[in-house]
Parts: structure tokens; sequence; C-alpha cells
């Protein structure tokens, strides 16, 4: 008795992801595709709602409430715009450049280096014509801020990639809705909570023995 071996059309799937060798997607010998993780998200300012958490000697943390939904906590892997690989041990071990993940809230430990924002400011600073949410978003969408000031009319910010410079409230509102021209985003994905399963299309046949299909990993995010 002879098995035909088919090939499977991979082209509607996207890139197959790991995690860990127990969180991965799959493709069965029979076609049967198992995606466990979620497609990788670029994260800016502008597709989502920033807000400072807390505030940290050099450093911040910042935060979307109601992220992720769809996702388990604690199994985020991230990367910041320069590929630096964020930490995920958050505990009590506190510094910047960690990514958390819980009760579907996404955290984002910044360092007022790369922000531009002054070590002094915390959540209770009064600002003029701007907030920290605003602050938030401009960073996420690749702005800092070089001349910082309470005051939106003496602030200036500069494109992180593009070195374009943008200052006072207009500028505010520019780089609060504008991504600054790049390439390079902070990004991450996760574990989804509710695998979603597809069954293939056979592409071709074979031949009449059996042989699997070597599916190759996007190990990006290992």
């Amino acid at each position: 008795m002879s098995i035909k071996q088919y090939a499977y059309n991979l082209s509607g799937i996207g890139t197959i992801k790991i995690i860990s060798p127990t969180i991965k997607d799959t493709v069965s010998p029979t076609g049967v595709h198992v995606k466990n993780i979620i497609d990788e998200i670029k994260l800016n300012g502008n597709d989502y709602t920033w807000a400072l958490h807390a505030d940290y000697v050099t450093w911040k943390v910042i935060k979307v409430n109601s992220f992720g939904i769809d996702g388990v906590a604690d199994t985020q892997v991230g990367y910041k715009y320069d590929n630096q690989k964020l930490r995920t041990d958050v505990g009590t071990n506190f510094s910047p450049d960690i990514m958390g993940f819980a009760s579907n809230i996404l955290y984002i430990s910044v360092a007022d280096a790369d922000t531009g924002w002054v070590d002094s400011w915390v959540a209770g600073t009064s600002f003029t014509n701007m907030a920290w949410g605003g602050l938030s978003k401009a960073y996420m969408n690749h702005w800092k801020l070089t001349t910082a000031d309470t005051n939106v009319a003496n602030c200036i910010w500069t494109g992180i990639t593009s070195g374009v410079t943008k200052s006072g409230a207009s500028g505010y509102t520019y780089v609060t809705t504008t991504i600054d021209t790049t390439t390079r985003y902070y990004k991450m994905i996760y574990q989804l909570t509710v695998p979603i399963t597809t069954q293939l299309y056979i592409a071709s046949k074979l031949s009449k023995s059996l042989k699997y299909v070597s599916i190759p990993y996007d190990n990006l995010f290992i």
C-alpha cells in the first residue's frame, strides 16, 4: 500500500513563529496549521492610548490599558526600536528597557536619556498645554524631547531617525500624531489565549511515499 505525499500551501498563514520550545506555531503532516502566537505588533503612539504608570530616578514606566485582550500574560517577547531585546523579568529588579504584560496592560520602562524627559518630572508635574499621555505618544512615535520645559511653548522635539525638529504647541500636535520617518519600532509578540486553527490546502502531489514537509521557523523572538 502506497501513501501519497502532499505539499501544503503556506502562503496564507504568514510567518511561523516560536517563543519557546513549548510556545510556537505548528504545521502538522496533515496540513493543520495551529497559530499560537500573534503576528508581530509594531508599537507606536498613534494606535494606542499611552499613559505614565510610574516614575523612578532617571527613568519612567509608560503603559497601555486594555491591551492584548487575546493574549496570555507574561508570554511577551519585545524589542526596542534599536533591536535591543527588552527584559521581561520585572519582579523587583526594576530598570529601563523592560516590557511587562499582565492583566491586559502593557508596560514599558524607558530611560530619561532616551525620551528626553526631565528626571524630576513626576506623575503630578504641572504642564502647560501638554500632558503625560502626549509626551508618551511622542516618544512612541519616535520623537525625543531635546529641549525640555513644562511649558509646551518652550519645547523642541527631534526625530530619533530623521533628526527633524518640531517645536512649540504646533510641534507637540505634530509629534503626538505623526510617526518620525523610520522603519524602526518597538515591537512584540505574545501567545494567543485561543489558538487559531486552519486546514491548509494542498498545493501539489509530490510522490507516493510518506514524507513530512519541513517548515522553517522565525527565530527573531527567541
